[in-house]
């Protein structure tokens, strides 16, 4: 009987400590209007996710990530809280390029303000990154988020240096360009909840960083070999 009853407290203890170590932001959100943007330039795509609650919904969310107890989030603390949120967005935010699963990994957590805990708006923020490169691309976010936590989501494309939004819509395969879009927490497509563009990235056109580095190279073995050449020239 003995036996039968700490077996049956370990496993309740596992349970419980499972599920605390599985927990992570979302699931403390009740109540929270969610912005989705798509930012779209020649070298990347930049996904965006921000929530935006009210007062007594962030003292919901902010008291798990006290790890403390001081009544203090502090930015070590905020910084663990996010990267829980980050590994749970990658199931419920996947992302996909070009048909195929993308390994883009969430990240660049906003927690803000932070400090003492009392009910005052706050704004939760995370990015994911896609390389691009020239030629056309299809960029598709699976929502499996819990929609009843949000009053509405607002989704936005951007785009940025000369690339050009060919599609942009709600669903798997868009047929129009739309830049500003919204749904409520009742949007239940057949076949999921899908977010995608499509781009087409100009050949030719590169990354300022990579441009700098050309340049950067070609003038340093310029002057190298003008050097070079300077030595070579007997002396009068």
């Amino acid at each position: 009987m003995r036996a039968r009853h700490a077996l049956f407290v370990a496993v309740l203890l596992a349970t419980s400590l499972a599920t605390k170590a599985d927990a992570h932001l979302g699931h403390y959100v009740v109540s929270a209007e969610r912005y989705i943007k798509l930012d779209l330039s020649p070298d990347e795509a930049r996904i965006v996710v921000s929530l935006s609650l009210g007062a007594s919904a962030a003292e919901r969310l902010l008291t798990p990530a006290d790890r403390d107890r001081d009544g203090n989030v502090s930015q070590s603390e905020a910084e663990t809280y996010l990267s829980a949120w980050a590994r749970g967005l990658a199931t419920e935010l996947p992302i996909e390029l070009d048909g195929q699963s993308s390994d883009a990994r969430y990240g660049e957590g906003v927690l803000a303000p932070l400090g003492v805990i009392h009910p005052e708006a706050l704004t939760v923020e995370m990015v994911a990154r896609i390389p691009l490169g020239p030629g056309e691309h299809t960029i598709r976010i699976q929502d499996r988020m819990d929609l009843s936590r949000f009053e509405r989501t607002d989704i936005a494309f951007r785009t940025r240096d000369g690339i050009a939004l060919v599609a942009s819509d709600l669903g798997p395969n868009p047929d129009a360009v739309h830049t500003d879009l919204y749904y409520a927490s009742n949007w239940d497509p057949r076949g999921g909840r899908f977010i995608t563009a499509r781009v087409r990235v100009p050949y030719g056109k590169f990354p300022a960083m990579v441009l700098a580095t050309m340049l950067f190279f070609a003038l340093t073995t310029y002057l190298v070999l003008r050097k070079k050449k300077q030595n070579a020239i007997p002396p009068h």
